[in-house]
């Protein structure tokens, strides 16, 4: 084996033995609908030493926050291989990257709910989505940028610069949506997201306010 083998083959081990600490801790989680006593006794049912836990994760909250952000990784993955993702408009871009993540809360939807039930209430943005905050601001960054560029997104002083926040908030509001969904197959919450990302361009925008904004410049500076 060449030595560049031998560094790939050490680096697959290391991600195998990460997938094997998370997807033992969510196993863990869902079957007793809390945390393991400690790190120590989450070792001792892996067969591990603790100290290997702490090469890869510094405590549960770590833990937690990489399983979450896993999910943004997994959405944004399985939408560049999607062919004709590439040609979608930067609205169609959301609405797939939305639908796209939903379907992949669906398939841990026990495990989004334990979270957001242990959640503290006063938390405007949950401690567990902290990685994700990052990983969907890097995200939609980009289609901020092009949104600008061919002219979906109206430029504006000030206010262009905080456009991506302003979807993060609109993230956060379909994500607790989807979480109180009661309907047949989530139809609810597809809807809200249709009617959200469309309200969101219509106000990001070319709007009938940037009319209102120009004639007033206009009638101010011709007085």
């Amino acid at each position: 084996m060449t030595r560049k083998s031998e560094k790939q083959a050490s680096s697959e081990t290391v991600e195998d033995f990460r997938d094997k600490i998370v997807n033992a801790y969510i196993k863990y989680l869902l079957i007793n609908g809390k945390n393991p006593e400690s790190i120590y006794v989450f070792c001792e049912s892996l067969g591990m030493n603790e100290a290997d836990f702490y090469r890869e994760f510094s405590s549960f909250e770590t833990l937690q926050k990489e399983i979450w952000n896993n999910f943004i990784v997994t959405t944004i993955s399985t939408l560049r291989v999607t062919p004709e993702y590439s040609d979608y408009s930067v609205k169609e871009k959301l609405l797939s990257f939305y639908y796209t993540f939903m379907e992949v809360l669906k398939q841990n939807r026990s495990l989004v709910l334990y979270f957001f039930q242990q959640q503290n209430k006063h938390d405007i943005i949950p401690s567990f989505l902290k990685n994700t905050h990052k990983s969907y601001l890097d995200y939609v960054g980009v289609l901020v940028e092009e949104g600008l560029q061919n002219g979906e997104f109206k430029k504006r002083p000030y206010l262009s610069e905080k456009y991506a926040d302003a979807l993060w908030v609109q993230f956060l509001f379909l994500l607790r949506f989807w979480v109180s969904d009661e309907s047949k197959n989530f139809e609810s919450s597809d809807a809200l997201i249709e009617k959200t990302v469309k309200l969101s361009f219509e106000l990001l925008g070319e709007s009938p306010l940037d009319s209102f904004i120009d004639l007033a410049k206009f009638l101010y500076q011709n007085k």
